[in-house]
């Protein structure tokens, strides 16, 4: 597994979890107590999490996907 690879992995773990947190304010009423004992730079984070489905989708690593899934645009001879 490359470095790049590593960060990709974590960056999405990352987003999952504040998705995570996100829906839990919004959708599990969580208490003004506990929104007040977030960090703001924290809580931008959370509020500006997006489910997976609508992330955007690295360049690469689309067309990786798409030369793996043997979808690539075949060179004309």
């Amino acid at each position: 597994m490359t470095l790049w690879e590593i960060n990709k992995f974590w960056s999405e773990f990352v987003e999952d979890i504040d998705y995570t947190e996100q829906d839990a304010i919004v959708n599990g009423h969580v208490s003004p107590a506990e929104i007040e004992a977030f960090d703001t730079d924290r809580w931008a984070q959370i509020m500006e999490a997006q489910s997976r489905k609508d992330r955007p989708v690295d360049a690469s690593e689309w067309a990786l996907n798409q030369l793996a899934q043997g979808k690539a645009r075949k060179e004309v001879k």
